[in-house]
């Protein structure tokens, strides 16, 4: 059957396998992080790091098939996917589990650069884009337009997917398959370094850092002075190593400064977590802090050079290290290192193997069963306080005092497990269970997926959805349930898909879409679930789509990835907000383009949760938005014809048999017949999807229809239209936020008048219960290489409120809002820099004109502005100019106009071994009305001081200055003097000024002194701080550390000193002094005492693999006063931690407190963690 099934598939083969002919090289290093787990993938295979049992161990993508080599590993949604050279596959990070994603031709190597969006799986090979529908199992194929070449890296952000050869761009549309190409002018000469983010698209070619940015169809290009041999991505800054410097990108300005980090030879290797940068250096490994800019050192084990290091990574008390022949990773709080040779990260080829790569059981070579993951059981005890009993005895009043200690009782313990058993023809089981992610519902479940040539795909129990009947009008739902599909063996003729599939499935629907729509915030933050009333936004000040009644805003959690956010009907580019999932906050930036008069609409999707919490298991949940059954059956007689009809039996709360208290289902059949017609020769393409569910109970109906289509190589229409009657019940809400959806379509006509010139048109009208929305919308473009890109857009949206429905505090801002758009923009202008003499002059400058009309019939209008320069004279200095402009506001308590113009000043060695950094802001409002005006200033000033620039033997010290100044003011005037605005001299209603100073010494590699001061002011209080470290390193094993701290504020002063030996490879001892001085409203206090730390660490004794321990005594006396505590206070910190064969973790945590002979505190924690 495979051999008939590649037969249907030659023509798809024969295009491939000539793009096959040309080498491409494995994959570099790439880290993804997920909870405790770490996962490395590079061309040679994929490891995970758990930072629980501090342990790395490999990967075994598939236990009866050899993975040569990962040509690529993205990221996406909680998965993992991996190009290898036995075909595609797909890791859950969270369970492990590793599902393989079936090639219509296993027997042919497919790897090459991969993407994913919510709806498809992309792969690049040369000539050629491939698209796999990870709802329908379905693999098309695209010839790229032009001749094959080497594929760099390929993006998606799900309407557009952009592939980056190395000398061709390619973007591709995702719903007209239009093709618009550009060529890249310098060319990338090699393989380079590929990553995205939500801004950019960056390749690392050597000693430049090209970055493509979507937004305005522009290359960015950085020149560093080596070659870049790492580098850190975080959107908005970029840093990489240049030779031996660190520096930061900022990806809005294309500004660079090398950071200040005091250290002698290259660096090899970068790492971040939070606020820390963690640079592998010639001699040692730097901990640098980018908030304090305090550093300390980490020393290398011997035999680990730094130049050999391929990768290398830092998370929370572990620092990675990857070397060709070993991995070795350093336990910061005990500060030893540990290392094992890759060449015992391969799989051991045994029946029975339990050991820090897995349990991994194998029956025979081509069927093999194994288990990943961990389960941890946690016991505490607390000290609580005394229970005190006052008797009278004798004529004496006695107090009796009884210690309560609190304990945790044993519960569910933390598991995240994943069995599976696979063969070699990709058969597999898999059993999965994981709690340990305390911000998400707990995952569980049992999946069987057959192989290719089988009738059963897969059956699924647990943690499901009902996609294999999800539509337009039956929305694709979490439910906790089970489900299975079935295919036919034959497949249609030329396509990637099998003649019949069957599915059907059950379960309680878990999630549901909610659509909010707010007023405009200044300060852009926005709360989805409401748990307080004091947010500014409250329930009654929205229109939110009423829940069902078993769930509220307690029993849910916001999906992460599911928010969306329109502005008066128009999708916002995600990179304009955030948002925060602990909290449920949206934040909008300040460069969002909203204006006050904007209605700002956020879809989002919520999962319901357990009564008892997030991390409370239910197997058939507490809270749900009802039971569905469903069944469906396609039928695909023709490549160009298929046919689904299917069922589903949705039952609510309010849908009861009274007698039995059951839930009565409400039966829907759905019927929808999707044609597809193509004719490459003719360039033409035409996608129709007609769609109509009926309820056989109420009669409510719905139905859609959906048009795609292509005529030629430049023009593209869609079409998307739906109704449904207001008694119909689905599986999920049919709205856009002004309640049911009643009826609404959409049009999208677009052309490329040439490559560089598109042009497009968009309306739509979405009618329901509470209202209609029309909008109408077009665009016209000018993107020409060498000239100023230009943009237009002007619309027109329009809300209609039905008299009847329900009034809220903001059902809209306007009824009619017409806007134009216009933009002006390059990244970098060849034309002004040389008018101008300058090397790089960028721009982008825009302006909105909109107006808007009431209820009352009276036209309000407004404007918005935005502008940013950057000028640079050469290549060391750099001037960035910015203005925000919002005009015409008529919202009480807001300023009628707003003006925020800024300017910031960047040099690098300008004059030479001085870098500056001088920032100005200016935030004014004016309230016309009331003839006032407001206005907030930010200045400040950065300078760091490189003398070894200068002379070479003054490279021992680094200073750097800093002042900064906020003030805010109020004048009675609306237009009150630009000399008193600029300045802020006059009216001021607060002010606060900071200034600071500090050097960092190091005349030897072992000496290194740092000094911090600040003076701050802030109205008429003022504020003196100063830090200090002293630190000596006479050699890897005996270390140095003095640190005095003082602030004004309480007169405080900490003291301490520290010398740390290691006397063997399994002791270290620690012995210092420490002391405070502070006052406050009881006098003065005076606490100080001996400090000794020990630590024993042991490796491969008998059964015991890693045992360390740790002790820590500190005694201290109190005075008071001038009063001395008679009894000292007596701390004791114990920590045992043992990892035993073959792989089981006992630790033990215990600290006491004694104060004047009394139990002060008391805490214990002992925790069991089995490995596999």
């Amino acid at each position: 059957m495979i051999v008939k099934r590649q037969k249907m598939l030659l023509a798809l083969i024969f295009l491939l396998v000539p793009s096959f002919a040309i080498a491409q090289t494995g994959l570099d290093w790439r880290i993804f992080r997920a909870g405790n787990n770490t996962w490395l993938a590079s061309g040679s295979g994929l490891m995970i790091f758990s930072s629980v049992s501090g342990e790395i161990r490999p990967v075994t993508i598939h236990p009866a098939r050899e993975v040569k080599i990962i040509e690529d590993a993205v990221e996406y949604d909680g998965y993992l996917y991996l190009s290898t050279d036995i075909g595609l596959y797909k890791v859950d990070v969270s369970t492990q589990g590793i599902e393989y994603i079936s090639f219509p031709a296993d027997t042919v190597s497919v790897k090459g650069k991969i993407a994913v969006d919510m709806d498809y799986l992309w792969l690049a090979v040369p000539g050629r884009l491939l698209r796999y529908d990870n709802l329908g199992g379905e693999w098309q194929s695209y010839l790229t337009p032009s001749d094959p070449e080497p594929v760099t890296g390929i993006f998606s952000n799900g309407d557009e997917v952009i592939l980056i050869g190395q000398k061709l761009l390619h973007r591709f549309v995702v719903s007209t398959e239009k093709w618009n190409t550009t060529r890249i002018e310098q060319g990338i000469s090699t393989p380079g370094a590929f990553f995205a983010n939500q801004n950019s698209i960056n390749v690392i070619d050597g000693n430049l850092i090209m970055r493509y940015i979507p937004s305005s169809f522009s290359w960015e290009t950085v020149k560093t002075k080596e070659k870049t041999r790492d580098f850190i991505d975080e959107d908005s800054l970029i840093y990489y190593i240049d030779g031996s410097e660190v520096v930061v990108l900022s990806t809005g300005n294309n500004v660079a400064r090398p950071l200040d980090i005091p250290q002698t030879g290259k660096i090899y290797a970068l790492s971040k977590a939070s606020d820390t940068l963690l640079v592998a250096a010639e001699k040692r490994i730097i901990r640098y802090s980018l908030k304090s800019r305090s550093m300390s050192y980490i020393e290398y084990d011997p035999g680990m050079d730094a130049s050999e290091i391929e990768k290398f990574f830092y998370q929370e008390n572990s620092v990675v290290v990857i070397y060709k022949s070993f991995v070795a990773w350093y336990e910061i709080e005990n500060r030893i290192w540990r290392r094992t040779p890759r060449s015992g990260l391969k799989q051991e080829v045994k029946k029975v193997i339990w050991n820090e790569k897995g349990l991994l059981i194998n029956y025979t070579p081509d069927l093999v069963s194994w288990m990943r993951g961990s389960i941890e059981e946690n016991f505490s005890v607390r000290f609580k306080g005394y229970e005190y009993d006052t008797t009278f005895k004798y004529g004496k009043t006695i107090i009796d005092s009884v210690a309560l200690i609190g304990f945790t009782p044993l519960s569910l313990p933390l598991m995240n497990l994943n069995f599976s058993t696979t063969d070699i023809k990709n058969r597999s089981i898999e059993a999965f269970f994981n709690n340990t992610n305390l911000s998400s519902v707990p995952k569980k479940g049992i999946v069987y997926r057959g192989a290719p040539e089988d009738r059963l795909d897969n059956i699924r129990i647990g943690t499901t959805t009902n996609d294999q009947l999800s539509a337009t009008t039956i929305p694709a739902a979490l439910l906790e349930g089970g489900s299975m599909l079935l295919e036919s063996r034959e497949q249609v003729k030329g396509r990637d898909r099998s003649v019949l599939r069957a599915a059907a499935g059950a379960g309680h629907i878990t999630s549901r879409t909610q659509w909010r729509t707010f007023p405009f915030r200044s300060d852009g933050a926005y709360y989805l679930i409401d748990k307080f009333k004091d947010r500014g936004d409250t329930l009654e000040d929205t229109l939110s789509d009423s829940l069902s009644n078993s769930v509220n805003a307690d029993t849910l959690r916001v999906l992460p990835g599911s928010v969306k956010v329109w502005v008066d009907g128009e999708l916002l580019d995600s990179t304009y907000y955030t948002f925060y999932n602990p909290t449920s906050k949206l934040q909008l930036s300040k460069s969002a383009p909203v204006e006050p008069m904007s209605s700002i609409t956020v879809q989002y999707t919520v999962q319901t949760i357990s009564d008892k919490g997030i991390d409370h298991v239910d197997f058939i949940p507490d809270h749900n938005f009802g039971l569905l059954y469903f069944g469906a059956v396609t039928l695909s007689p023709l490549d160009w014809l298929s046919a689904r009809v299917g069922f589903a039996g949705i039952c609510r709360d309010d849908s009861l048999y009274e007698p039995f208290n059951m839930r009565k289902p409400s039966p829907v059949v759905n019927i929808s017949t999707p044609l597809e017609f193509r004719k490459e020769s003719r360039n033409f393409l035409l996608k129709i999807n007609p769609e109509l569910s009926y309820n056989m109970n109420t009669g409510a109906r719905a139905a859609s229809a959906a048009l795609q289509s292509r005529i030629g190589s430049k023009t593209g229409i869609t079409f998307n239209t739906m109704f449904a009657d207001t008694n119909f019940t689905t599986t999920d809400t049919l709205t856009y936020g002004y309640g049911a959806l009643r009826n609404e379509y959409g049009l999208t006509l677009t052309h490329d008048i040439t490559d560089h010139i598109p042009v497009s048109y968009y309306q739509h009208r979405r009618h329901a219960e509470r209202g209609t929305e029309k909008r109408y919308s077009a665009q016209a473009g000018v993107h020409l290489s060498g000239y100023p890109f230009f943009d237009l857009n002007m619309s027109r949206t329009r809300i209609e409120h039905f008299p009847d429905s329900v009034e809220t505090a903001f059902d809209s801002l306007f009824d009619v809002k017409d806007k134009v758009r216009m933009r002006f923009y390059e990244t970098s202008s060849k034309v002004l820099a040389k008018l101008t003499r300058m090397e790089r002059v960028s721009y982008d400058i825009s302006h909105s004109e909109y107006r808007t009309e009431t209820d009352g019939g009276k036209w309000e209008y407004g404007r918005m502005s935005t502008a940013e320069v950057t000028l640079s004279p050469v290549s060391q200095v750099s001037v960035t100019g910015n203005l925000l402009y919002h005009g015409g506001i008529s919202i009480a308590g807001m300023p009628s106009s707003i003006v925020r113009p800024g300017l910031e000043v960047n040099t690098v060695d300008a004059p030479r071994g001085v870098d500056i950094n001088a920032v100005y802001s200016l935030n004014y409002g004016k309230y016309t009305r009331a003839d006032t005006s407001t206005d907030s200033i930010h200045r400040s000033l950065d300078v760091i001081l490189k003398p070894g620039m200068w002379n070479p033997k003054l490279r021992w010290f680094s200073p750097h200055f800093s002042v900064s100044n906020d003030v805010g003011c109020k004048f009675n005037v609306a237009r009150p003097r630009l000399f008193d605005l600029a300045s802020g001299l006059k009216n001021k209603q607060g002010s606060s000024t900071r200034e600071g100073f500090g050097v960092n010494i190091f005349p030897t590699d072992e000496i290194l002194i740092r000094n911090e001061n600040e003076f701050s002011q802030v109205d008429t209080s003022n504020l003196f701080s100063t830090a200090n470290d002293f630190q000596l390193r006479l050699d890897a094993r005996n270390f140095f550390q003095t640190i005095w701290n003082y602030t004004t504020q309480g007169d405080w002063h900490h003291g301490s000193f520290d010398y740390d030996r290691t006397w063997t490879p399994w002791l270290r001892v620690s012995q210092g002094l420490v002391a405070d001085y502070l006052t406050d409203s009881t006098g003065t206090k005076l606490q100080g005492g001996p400090v000794l730390t020990f630590n024993l660490n042991f490796q491969n004794f008998w059964i015991i693999k890693i045992l360390s321990n740790y002790h820590d005594f500190k005694i201290g006396w109190i005075r008071r006063n001038g009063v001395t505590s008679a009894l000292p206070v007596v701390s004791y910190s114990f920590n045992l931690s043992v990892m035993l064969l073959p792989n089981i973790q006992l630790s033990n945590f215990e600290t006491f407190t004694y104060n004047e002979g009394r139990l002060e505190d008391f805490q214990s924690r002992l925790a069991l963690i089995m490995n596999f």
